[in-house]
């Protein structure tokens, strides 16, 4: 009875900002002409320039660079998401977290390169492909995940990373 009553009381309240809201339009915003097709980081139909070298990143960031590769083939791995995992540490153990909302994330160009630019510049692990469907996390020889430093004002290249796609 007091569940219901609660639903009952939001619902009251939300009720004039959903009636207000019925029949407005949504805006286009004033930084993307509306003539100009929405293109995500990770968006796959995107066009596929070739890869400019990376450049250095603004003052206090980082940027890492590499090559993704199918570890069975040697093929590379062309359109796949490319993620940075945030490293947190307590004491010597540490754990990985990757927000698939707010992580640096790039795709890989059609001969497997990316450029994550100007990230934050901490320690992370990269991810490599659809954590919902299929991905690897780049790990060291002991199958730990390997971590890396990605200090201030600093190009780190990652180099060709072998991939297995699970």
């Amino acid at each position: 009875m007091i569940s219901q009553l609660r639903i009952s009381l939001i619902l009251l309240i939300l009720l004039p900002f959903l009636v207000q809201c019925q029949g407005q339009q949504a805006t286009v915003s004033p930084l993307t002409p509306p003539d100009s097709p929405l293109t995500s980081p990770l968006d796959p139909t995107a066009t596929d320039p070739a890869l400019e070298a990376p450049q250095p990143p603004s003052s206090g960031m980082a940027t890492a660079f590499g090559q993704a590769i199918n570890a069975a083939t040697g093929e590379p791995l062309p359109h796949v998401a490319v993620r940075l995992a945030e490293v947190y540490r307590g004491g010597e153990n540490g754990a990985f977290v990757l927000d698939e909302a707010l992580s640096p994330a790039t795709l890989t160009d059609s001969d497997g390169r990316f450029v994550l630019d100007n990230v934050e510049p901490k320690e992370y692990v990269l991810v490599v492909g659809d954590v919902n469907v299929s991905y690897g996390i780049i790990a060291e020889r002991s199958g730990d995940a390997k971590v890396w430093d990605l200090p201030a004002d600093d190009l780190v290249d990652m180099g060709v990373l072998e991939v297995t796609l699970n």
